[in-house]
């Protein structure tokens, strides 16, 4: 699986709103974008991108752990001491996704207060682990196993087109089951290590990981 990411800087709005007598800072606008060419040469579709919103919403936001960070992380796992944010709304609009997100009154959610109360611009960036392939339009088709792991805050969208690629440089991220954590690594000593495992091993240790981790090893991405 590679790590895709994707940026939206346009119309993200800045709001305060206050709830128990506390003031709260929270960014909205379109996340995400389907249907036509992002600036990245991709394109998502919406018949397989409603499924992924529907179950970042069941999973994440509905149990209050849609949690995003400032910057642009190496992997797909959440750095706890980088969250800024927390997604608290994803729905559809046409052919966007609006998000809305709460941003931390602490640590880096401090920082995007202050950059934002001193007139900063920023963006979003959605991150997610998937395969892509061309279609007969020279576009990279993102697939139906996109899963999106966050939409994080970043600092400088007026310039992001230069240096993110979306795709880490061609590296593939794989979900070690029998650690629990997704790491950078070659997929054929992984396929072989699979193909050791007995039946039962790979019953125990992968249950509902193993079809998704099997689909991670198994597909060449470009």
């Amino acid at each position: 699986m590679l790590l895709i990411r994707e940026l939206a800087e346009d119309n993200i709005q800045y709001l305060q709103e206050e709830k128990d007598g506390k003031k709260h800072l929270y960014i909205e606008g379109p996340f995400i974008s389907v249907e036509e060419p992002n600036r990245n040469n991709r394109i998502y579709r919406k018949h397989y991108m409603e499924p992924v919103v529907e179950g970042y919403i069941k999973n994440k936001i509905q149990n209050g752990s849609g949690w995003g960070e400032l910057g642009h992380p190496q992997g797909p796992k959440i750095n706890e001491e980088r969250i800024s944010h927390r997604i608290t709304n994803l729905k559809w609009d046409g052919n966007h996704v609006i998000g809305k997100a709460i941003v931390l009154p602490e640590g880096p959610g401090k920082i995007v207060r202050a950059m934002i109360e001193s007139g900063g611009k920023l963006g979003v960036s959605t991150r997610g682990l998937g395969s892509v392939k061309p279609n007969d339009k020279g576009l990279q088709e993102v697939q139906n196993d996109f899963k999106l792991v966050t939409v994080d805050i970043v600092t400088d969208p007026s310039g992001a087109g230069c240096w993110i690629n979306g795709i880490m440089e061609g590296v593939e991220w794989v979900f070690d089951a029998t650690k629990g954590t997704w790491m950078e690594s070659q997929v054929e000593p992984l396929r072989d290590t699979m193909k050791k495992l007995s039946a039962k091993e790979l019953e125990d240790k992968y249950m509902t990981l193993f079809e998704y981790y099997l689909t991670g090893l198994s597909q060449k991405t470009v």
